[in-house]
Order: structure tokens, then C-alpha cells, then sequence
């Protein structure tokens, strides 16, 4: 499985991410990142404002922040491999989205990536 080429920045992330990251983590701050799976995963959030780098679910939460940081919250410019995603949650064994929307020094970042 390789990512699609269907990896954008969005303009303004959905009401939708905006209205349940409000709702589980409320009061994002600089460095923070919730990560939506589909078919029906549990988000997640990702803190990177603070070192250790922490998360609720993500299971290297360091290692990610760092990558964030190196491709300056840039999402595309990230090296992820389908490994990683694997660790993410479970093997996947079908195409799956992962949306991001958080918050990188002042700016918003709304991210949607396809993986087939």
C-alpha cells in the first residue's frame, strides 16, 4: 500500500473537525494536531508544543512531532511511510483517509491525505 497522490493542504479545515476537536480536546494550543482516521477509528490528539512530545493514542508521539517540525508543519513535506501508518492503528489491508487539523506557529493546518 503507497499513499495516492490526493495529499492537500485545505484552505479551512471542515466545520465538522473543527466542531469535534472542540468537543474531545477543547481549547487547541500552539503545536497541537488532532488526527482523524476513517472507518471509524478514535481520533486522536498530538501535542508538540511541549517536549516530551504527548499523545493519547498516536504511538510515537516524539518521533512525529519531530518530522512535523522538520517539514516546519508542512504535512505533505512529512517522511511517512505506510509502516507508520500500520502502527497508527492496525495493519491496513485497504485504501483509508487521514485528516489533520491543529495548529502550527499562528497558522491553522488543515491536511486530507488518501492511502490506497
Amino acid at each position: 500500500m503507497t499513499a495516492s497522490v490526493s495529499a492537500a493542504p485545505l484552505d479551512t479545515p471542515p466545520q465538522e473537525w473543527i466542531d469535534l476537536a472542540d468537543a474531545e480536546y477543547p481549547n487547541l494550543q500552539e503545536g497541537d494536531f488532532i488526527l482523524f482516521p476513517d472507518r471509524g477509528w478514535k481520533f486522536t490528539k498530538l501535542s508538540c508544543g511541549q517536549r516530551p512530545a504527548t499523545s493519547d493514542y498516536h504511538v510515537r508521539p516524539q518521533v512525529a512531532c519531530d518530522e512535523i517540525a522538520a517539514a516546519d508543519g508542512d504535512f505533505n513535506k512529512l517522511p511517512g511511510s505506510q509502516e507508520e501508518c500500520e502502527k497508527f492503528n492496525s495493519p491496513l489491508s485497504e485504501p483509508f483517509i487521514l485528516e489533520t487539523y491543529g495548529k502550527w506557529h499562528a497558522r491553522t493546518v488543515a491536511w486530507r491525505k488518501e492511502f490506497d
